[in-house]
């Protein structure tokens, strides 16, 4: 088997996955916590699979964690509040990592599904032409957080930039992760 048919079906899986999750999806987040229903709530048709990529990202922020874990994690998180005049869909940003709330999340381990949606959100591209670089960015954010804790994997997630390029040119899926495992110890376990 070539590589290509290989990538091809591995975006077209992580793409499915995108359309197709919803709060009832067999992805280890069960029902929405209403927290994130609220946080990710829009009136707006078209903002839909914002509001369930939003969901699901604040989902993992918040089950299997303790109250006061879940409480900091999706703390003063804006979301996707921007500028007026233009469509504003729900893309919440959460600016309190594992390492912000260690003290309040100790004991908290949380989920860490198959398919992350932190990784499906940072590779995701609507762009044709950037397929393999979507390919290759969801196999190595997988890799990363492949039989950790949920907690841990929001750690070695945080701050990825999901290729951010400059303005005007073709800007494909490369994240670049700045959390390091050292940094993620103490939520790691070592």
């Amino acid at each position: 088997m070539t590589r290509a048919p290989f990538v091809v079906c591995f975006v077209l899986i992580a793409a499915a996955y995108t359309a197709c999750s919803d709060s009832d999806s067999t992805n280890d987040l069960g029902p929405s916590d209403a927290r994130c229903v609220a946080l990710c709530k829009d009136t707006d048709a078209a903002c839909a699979a914002d509001v369930r990529e939003c969901e699901a990202v604040c989902q993992v922020r918040v089950k299997e964690m303790q109250p006061l874990c879940a409480t900091c994690l999706i703390e003063n998180a804006n979301a996707g509040i921007c500028g007026g005049g233009s469509a504003c869909c729900p893309a919440a940003a959460f600016p309190n990592s594992p390492i912000d709330c260690a003290t309040e999340c100790s004991g908290s381990i949380g989920v860490n599904p198959v398919n992350h949606p932190v990784c499906v959100e940072l590779c995701a591209t609507a762009n044709d032409a950037c397929s393999p670089q979507a390919a290759e960015c969801i196999q190595a954010c997988q890799a990363r957080v492949t039989g950790v804790s949920g907690l841990c994997a929001l750690c070695l997630l945080e701050g990825a930039r999901n290729g951010a390029c400059n303005v005007g040119s073709l800007c494909c899926p490369d994240p670049s992760f700045p959390a390091t495992t050292n940094m993620c110890a103490a939520v790691c376990g070592a």
